[in-house]
């Protein structure tokens, strides 16, 4: 589906996530040019018309969440026999991602990160919509430390499908409340619980409950008693335990009575580890925090940091003093003087060594950034004071554009704070799918085509020439079709008598050649010469390759009246020398070449007549 334009609208750029529900895709909207995420529902849900009618109601309830923290999906579409939901694209890990990466995460960090999650929640609550599928792969972890809230509500769409929760069972077992297990509905008790099982796992980087099956594990939740985060991370305080089980515990009446409850005893404990405080459950919402008891001894007095000398002396000492010193007089000169110098360059040169190794910058452990989009990289990168450098670029069917391929050094490495660390980026599918573009105007067409980078040329059928109100007939290849990205397509265009009656049988001419001349005498017809303000110019343009080391990537786009384009992107070697070439009907043309994304040259090009 990758390069496929969906509604005529959407561009399909790269696989986010397959679910037994969704097909999760990052793609471009040509009408806004906005990057947006869409979601196409799989088969056979596609074709289940009370789920399809649930999820519209879903979509329209969820939209009442306002919160920058929590998805808004913005509309739900349809192309001939597939629905889909479109939203907002954020490209950030998600905390599943960062579970199995990282975990067990920090006390403070991974108290911080329940608190946002409350905050995303209460967000849903207050717009009276259960989440209903909390779990981390729901959750993304943004650069700022904020989290947000995916498919808030979607839970209703598959109560109304006979086979779609089974599907999703598998997912959400893991963090399923006990009473929705027994027959219950999902409500915000359940997202509390879910919460906790969250927080459990950012301690542990495990799950609570495991099982050889969904249901195995759905049973140990209605089961089992809650175990302790202890168990597994004895780091963690007492407190943070007893909140988590609150979260967790296996009757709702037992838990929170909201999630702004769980967040308030979170943020207590929160200042408690900022402050040095020590805390006791169970905990006060007004005020949990006390200070740290007393010993019984009391304060520590002063003590004197050296044993007190006495100022008295005997005769002895004395005199042993007075030889000793004579003892000392008694060595040359010179032996002392050169011992001196010795020493002083003995301890100049330990000076220098510890002097340049403690203004070397500091060792760093590369972390894993594959998968990652390139910003999101420079900024996981940036935390750690090391910048991130594109080598090349590298087409991939299964890599979105803009994500890394490949790093080096590799992660796990040490590295120097300022070093650099290169990567391999991903360009995205080598070919796109052709759209239909039956019935377009001209102009339209060529919209379309100027986000997919595909270059039209333009042919008319009976010698008419096109004009603003020519359509498409036809297109050469046809649609859908798969064609190499940055490549051209014919476009056969004719007026809208030629769209409802049908091509007259003749072949196509070129937009370029104006009809012959009908004549009645046996002379045969002369070809007019081009119009010269539609023919086509040929323009080019000479690079040479900057750098020394890795392979650049190299990005030429070009503009003309009908806007701009990328005719070139590859990977080519330091101080390697070529042209590239271009066609376009204007006059001008204004090169612009980039290196690694950086613009490095700028050059206009006219026509010669």
């Amino acid at each position: 589906m990758i390069g496929h334009v969906l509604a005529q609208r959407y561009e399909l750029l790269g696989l986010l996530a397959d679910t037994p529900v969704f097909a999760n895709y990052s793609a471009k909207d040509q009408q806004t040019k906005r990057d947006v995420t869409i979601r196409l529902v799989q088969a056979p849900f596609r074709t289940q018309i009370s789920f399809c009618m649930a999820l519209a109601h879903a979509v329209k309830v969820q939209q009442a969440v306002n919160s920058p923290q929590v998805e808004t999906i913005t509309a739900i579409g349809q192309d001939s026999d597939v629905t889909f939901l479109v939203s907002d694209l954020t490209r950030s890990p998600t905390i599943a991602d960062r579970i199995k990466k990282l975990a067990p995460f920090s006390i403070a960090v991974a108290v911080s990160t329940g608190i946002t999650i409350c905050r995303a929640v209460d967000a849903v609550h207050r717009a009276d919509v259960v989440h209903g599928d909390l779990n981390p792969q729901n959750i993304l972890m943004l650069g700022d430390g904020e989290t947000k809230l995916q498919l808030a509500g979607i839970w209703e769409a598959y109560a109304a499908s006979p086979t779609a929760g089974m599907s999703v069972l598998p997912a959400m077992a893991p963090y399923l409340a006990p009473e929705i297990t027994k027959g219950g509905m999902p409500s915000r008790q359940s997202d509390i619980y879910a919460v906790g099982v969250v927080l459990y796992e950012l301690l542990t980087g495990r799950k609570p409950y495991t099982g050889d099956s969904a249901l195995a594990i759905a049973a140990e939740h209605v089961s089992t008693p809650t175990p302790s985060v202890k168990d597994f991370n004895p780091a963690v305080p007492t407190v943070l335990d007893e909140i988590i089980k609150m979260a967790m515990a296996k009757d709702p009446a037992d838990r929170y009575e909201s999630i702004t409850d769980l967040m308030s005893h979170l943020r207590i404990l929160q200042d408690s580890l900022r402050f040095g405080k020590s805390l006791a459950w169970p905990l006060s919402t007004t005020s949990a925090v006390r200070d740290t008891p007393k010993t019984a001894a009391g304060p520590a007095k002063n003590q004197p940091v050296a044993p007190r000398m006495s100022a008295l002396r005997s005769d002895e000492d004395a005199e042993e003093s007075r030889r000793r010193a004579r003892e000392d007089r008694d060595i040359p000169l010179w032996m002392t003087v050169i011992a001196s110098i010795l020493s002083l360059g003995l301890i100049a040169v330990i000076g220098a060594f510890i002097m340049m190794n403690l203004s070397k910058p500091k060792l760093v452990t590369v972390p894993n950034i594959r998968d990652m989009s390139v910003e999101e990289a420079r900024t996981e990168l940036k935390r750690i004071k090391v910048d991130l450098k594109v080598s090349r670029r590298e087409a991939n069917e299964k890599v979105e554009q803009d994500h890394i391929l490949e790093m080096e050094p590799p992660a796990g490495e040490k590295v120097r704070e300022g070093e650099r660390v290169r990567v391999v980026v991903s360009s995205g599918s080598k070919l796109v799918t052709v759209p239909d573009l039956h019935g377009q105007t001209v102009d339209k067409a060529k919209q379309v085509l100027g986000v997919l980078n595909i270059e039209p040329l333009l042919q008319v059928v009976n010698g008419v020439e096109a004009r603003s109100d020519s359509v498409v007939l036809r297109t050469d290849p046809p649609a859908r079709s798969q064609i190499n990205r940055f490549g051209r397509i014919i476009l056969i265009v004719g007026d809208q008598q030629m769209l409802q009656g049908g091509e007259p049988d003749q072949k196509p001419t070129d937009q370029n050649q104006k009809a012959p001349d009908q004549k009645t005498s046996g002379d045969p017809p002369k070809a007019q010469k081009p119009d010269p303000d539609e023919a086509t110019n040929q323009y080019s343009t000479s690079i040479k390759v900057a750098g020394t080391d890795a392979d650049i990537n190299v990005t030429v786009d070009v503009t003309d009246e009908d806007g701009t384009r990328t005719i070139f992107n590859e990977a080519r070697k330091p101080g390697e020398r070529f042209t590239v070439r271009t066609r376009s009907k204007y006059p001008k043309v204004t090169f612009q070449i980039f290196f690694d994304g950086e613009l490095v040259k700028t050059e206009t090009n006219e026509a010669k007549r």
